[in-house]
């Protein structure tokens, strides 16, 4: 599909497969917007075929353009949260703030990023750990904020969005949306469950296994910010696959491969606690501290190794690797001598 997003408009040209589709259809089906803000598009005014405003069951034209302007949109809170066209206050960081591989450093800031993937619609990065996804407070360091100065940097100072996020201790991918159109597809994705997002984990306590686990959770009424295993709580299911395993002294240290099959917060480092076999350096949820002094400190043994969804602009699914990082490999190759991770690779 012929796409591209520039100065707040979504422009795209349209071949003879969608000839004399309904335009609405087109948006559901094509571009995997939800139908109720499809809806919300032509009630604003916001879809037009070169400069004729379209209703929803208007019909298509081959080799026209259709336009979607995002300038319409009344942001919500959620879909408003990075926004780069202006530096936010705080973001001056002193040239001792930890790089990552591949990312990038400007003369009046230090803001780093490691990108996995990126085109005119998405951006996937690789998140250190000791890092939030976002905060209301102008002074503190985010991956949000180091995105928006890394798009910056490249000349791109425009709308970026987080889909999803990940804990502070943990690493891994982070998928972005450059555009609110896109935002809304990955969004629908994300909570339809068609977005597949797989973790890395190293476990110290009872034997795992493969297997689902599937225990709702809710919050803990005696420690705020924290999860637990609740009869009451919200579905969330697992999956666990064993890599590889070794007895350490009393314990079995387990290295899986988890994905999501639903989001809940705090849900992997919950559901290894709830087996007896809680994440290495997750001291909050009974991990053990570190296992011959890893993870650091501000870390634990969570990965999330690999994101994979449908771009509809691009109409095929991308399968994102992120890489570990070096504390990862020493530990790897110190424990079971490996090199590297299939699931890294993109």
């Amino acid at each position: 599909m012929d796409a591209g997003f520039a100065h707040g408009l979504l422009t795209i040209r349209l071949d003879k497969r969608c000839a004399d589709w309904p335009v609405g259809r087109f948006l559901v089906e094509q571009l995997q917007l939800p139908d109720g803000f499809s809806r919300k598009l032509f009630a604003l005014g916001a879809v037009k075929l070169g400069q004729r405003t379209l209703a929803y069951d208007d019909p298509l034209r081959a080799g026209a353009k259709l336009v979607l302007d995002a300038a319409r949109l009344v942001p919500s809170s959620r879909h408003a949260s990075v926004h780069t066209a202006a530096p936010d206050a705080g973001e001056t960081m002193d040239a001792s703030t930890e790089e990552s591989a591949g990312g990038f450093q400007s003369d009046t800031q230090t803001r780093t990023v490691s990108v996995l993937y990126e085109d005119g619609h998405v951006l996937v990065v690789n998140k250190p750990s000791g890092l939030i996804i976002h905060s209301d407070d102008p002074a503190e360091d985010t991956l949000d904020r180091r995105v928006a100065a890394y798009l910056r940097s490249v000349g791109n100072p425009i709308f970026a969005l987080h889909v999803h996020r990940l804990d502070r201790q943990t690493t891994g991918a982070v998928v972005y949306a450059k555009h609110p159109f896109i935002a809304r597809s990955l969004d629908l994705q994300l909570t339809s469950r068609q977005m597949s997002r797989t973790y890395v984990a190293v476990m110290a306590g009872k034997p795992v296994r493969t297997k689902v686990i599937d225990y709702p959770i809710g919050r803990d009424r005696h420690q705020a910010g924290l999860y637990r295993v609740s009869s009451t709580g919200k579905e969330a299911r697992t999956l666990v696959k064993m890599l590889h395993h070794r007895v350490l002294g009393d314990k079995h240290l387990s290295l899986l491969r988890l994905q999501l099959a639903t989001g809940r917060t705090h849900q992997i480092r919950v559901h290894t606690a709830a087996i007896g076999a809680p994440i290495v350096g997750d001291t909050q949820y009974g991990g053990i501290p570190s296992i011959r002094a890893w993870p650091k400190p501000g870390q634990i043994a969570l990965h999330a190794v690999r994101v994979s969804f449908w771009h509809p602009y691009e109409e095929r699914i991308l399968t994102i690797g992120a890489p570990l990082d070096e504390g990862w490999r020493q530990f790897l190759r110190t424990e079971w001598n490996i090199e590297e991770l299939a699931e890294e690779r993109t």
